[in-house]
């Protein structure tokens, strides 16, 4: 860019630094070490204006992935109480991948917390939803301690199989189609 002063390219270094931290972030690296260092004096000039050009130096040590350190996995709702819910919620559990000691980023993360809400409405729950989430970095220790709280909401059954506007065919014949029977328990595989 050969109308780039030194105020902005001073200004864009700033910048770049900030970005190339939170960046680092999403890969689970909080502590890392930079140095940016702009050069312009042993530089060959510029043909057009004969001044010399910058060279922008930037060396990084990302320093140790932050692992997880604890984790605290809530379910609130009628699945706390309801029985045949404990194989569910036990299934969802395990299939939880951020395990302590694993390592943290913020797309295993965001996956992670998508994954327990589809476990979740999957069956029974359709109305469940993530109340909070939080991870809290420790960038001195490299770990991460992930609160997560969810609400599963009620248990959904099956109502009566209305079918409305049918012309074609007689609308029994669609009822009968559906087998989904009437107090059933939800389920977003048979649906």
């Amino acid at each position: 860019v050969p109308d780039l002063d030194d105020v902005e390219l001073h200004r864009l270094l700033d910048l770049a630094e900030v970005q190339i931290r939170r960046l680092l972030a999403t890969q689970g690296y909080f502590a890392p070490q930079m140095d940016l260092v702009l050069r312009t004096s042993h530089l060959p000039a510029n043909s057009t204006s004969g001044t010399a050009l910058p060279e922008v130096v930037i060396t990084i040590a990302p320093g140790e992935r932050t692992h997880i350190g604890q984790l605290d996995l809530q379910v609130q709702g009628a699945a706390q109480n309801y029985a045949p819910a404990r194989s569910q919620l036990e299934r969802a559990r395990l299939s939880w991948p951020l395990l302590v000691g694993a390592a943290f980023t913020q797309a295993a993360w965001t996956q992670a917390k998508v994954q327990m809400l589809q476990s979740l409405q999957a069956e029974r729950f359709a109305a469940a939803k993530l109340v909070s989430s939080k991870a809290s970095v420790d960038p001195d220790a490299s770990s991460a301690h992930l609160q997560l709280l969810y609400d599963s909401g009620p248990v959904y059954r099956y109502g009566e199989v209305k079918v409305q506007g049918a012309k074609r065919y007689d609308a029994v014949i669609a009822q009968r189609f559906a087998r989904l029977p009437i107090g059933a328990e939800y389920s977003q595989s048979e649906l």
